[in-house]
């Protein structure tokens, strides 16, 4: 799981949702965001802040590698909290298990369809 992608971090106006959106309530509102230095500027670590600028969410990348030129994450932590108080309420940990060069994916014609 890398959450966000480079370009969408880039793009203005954005808005990153809460990766478990069971309770509707929860709205980020702000961000603090750093990202790899690379041409896909996957995210490093952020943190979503709500309208009290309380944190809802923590992502961090504990462990990454340059792949080709680009760095990406091995292993991650995510905590997204309670809305009442600051008590972890989602932790995921993820681990990468591969990376390798592969063909250009081909997308059948009714995704390209749909792409349009």
């Amino acid at each position: 799981m890398l959450f966000c992608s480079g370009s969408f971090l880039k793009s203005s106006g954005r808005e990153i949702a809460l990766p478990f959106q069971i309770r509707t309530r929860l709205q980020p509102k702000s961000d603090k965001t750093s990202v790899f230095e690379d041409g896909l500027g996957l995210p490093r670590n952020f943190e979503l802040y709500g309208t009290d600028k309380q944190t809802l969410c923590d992502y961090t990348v504990q462990q990454s590698t340059n792949f080709l030129g680009w760095n990406f994450p091995l292993s991650l932590k995510l905590v997204q909290y309670r809305e009442d108080n600051r008590e972890p309420w989602v932790q995921a940990l993820g681990k990468v298990l591969l990376l390798r060069t592969a063909n250009e994916p081909v997308l059948p014609p009714e995704v390209l369809h749909h792409r349009r």
